[in-house]
């Protein structure tokens, strides 16, 4: 664990939800029908779940709230890259910072922990960014296998095919 982006994270928690609220609320519409305080409160998990990634490398954190966002924005309407832009703009803000933090580059030491501590944000943004694919992908199997279900109920109760109905169930490769 890089203690500075850690540092970084914690110090600048509410500066980074105000920054990542805005320009979720620029680029994504179906963010303004969100309360602003229901909005802060995502992010804010989000930001945990980045958080705990960093400090602990594990993943629970965000699955569990990729899950619920991933319902919330799809009943909204919303589509499958409004819950993944988040990931994106907060190691997109955070990077922002952390060059703020580092403008002064004149230590050769500075240049090379600046450089350590970006590479580890975008190492970390990454892995939450293919994360959120896997958990994504596995609420549209979930949905896939619900539908499917249905459909098996509904032909044995009816005494029909409704085989064309069905979706691939097998989405994993």
């Amino acid at each position: 664990m890089n203690i500075q982006i850690f540092n970084l994270l914690e110090d600048y928690f509410n500066q980074i939800t105000d920054q990542v609220k805005k320009r979720l609320l620029e680029r994504r519409p179906v963010y303004a029908e969100f309360s602003d305080k229901n909005l802060t409160e995502m992010i804010d998990h989000c930001l945990d779940g980045y958080i705990d990634l960093v400090v602990t490398g594990q993943t629970d954190a965000l699955d569990k709230i990729y899950r619920l966002f991933s319902r919330i924005i799809v009943q909204r309407g919303g589509e499958f890259s409004d819950v993944f832009v988040i990931t994106l703009i907060i190691s997109s803000v955070v990077r922002g910072i952390l060059a703020e933090e580092y403008e002064d580059l004149k230590e050769d030491d500075k240049l090379e922990k600046f450089n350590k501590a970006l590479d580890q944000l975008e190492t970390e943004a990454h892995t939450t960014a293919c994360h959120f694919l896997d958990v994504f992908h596995e609420f549209f199997d979930k949905r896939i296998e619900d539908n499917n279900q249905y459909l098996q109920d509904t032909e044995k109760e009816l005494g029909i095919d409704l085989g064309e109905f069905r979706m691939l169930a097998d989405t994993k490769h």
